[in-house]
């Protein structure tokens, strides 16, 4: 049997192809990401584990307008990345940028679960969702850690990591 892994990262809010700056086609989005995904698994001789790494809900101007300008509710954005059908979700840095409240909105929202083992609150335990899953794909379990940088808190404002 072969078990295939597609993750994905760094897709930074972007929904279609476009800088919003000129009309060309960049090779970038969710809309791309999903193609080529599906694509992927259907070619795939095996069970297939999808993991998204991170930094979705900030980065493009869509992004920015939902979380700042817009109904501040990013399940306008990761409901489109709930549609991959991803196994597993971890935090990216950039996760922090707009605050605790808005961050665990954004948990909320997506159909799968958001690991982060070594974001601790106060009381040592697991602050936004699980440290780890233990996935099983026609009889192989497979075990995903979710970790994100350690350098966050010399990146993000104070008042995002608080607690």
């Amino acid at each position: 049997m072969k078990l295939t892994i597609l993750a994905t990262s760094d897709m930074h809010g972007y929904v279609l192809p476009t800088n919003y700056a000129d009309t060309t086609d960049q090779p970038y989005g969710v809309a791309k990401v999903a193609t080529k995904m599906k694509e992927l698994t259907a070619a795939a001789t095996g069970p297939v584990i999808k993991i998204e790494n991170g930094d979705f809900i900030q980065g493009s101007p869509l992004s920015y307008y939902v979380a700042k300008q817009g109904e501040q509710n990013p399940a306008l954005l990761t409901q489109v990345v709930n549609q991959i059908g991803y196994d597993v979700g971890l935090l990216g840095n950039h996760e922090f940028n707009y605050g605790p409240e808005y961050l665990q909105k954004a948990i909320n929202s997506y159909e799968h679960p958001i690991l982060a083992a070594n974001v601790l609150g106060e009381n040592g335990r697991p602050y936004f969702g699980q440290p780890y899953v233990i996935i099983d794909k026609a009889g192989v379990k497979v075990a995903i850690l979710g970790v994100v940088t350690q350098y966050i808190p010399h990146w993000e404002q104070p008042s995002h990591i608080k607690g």
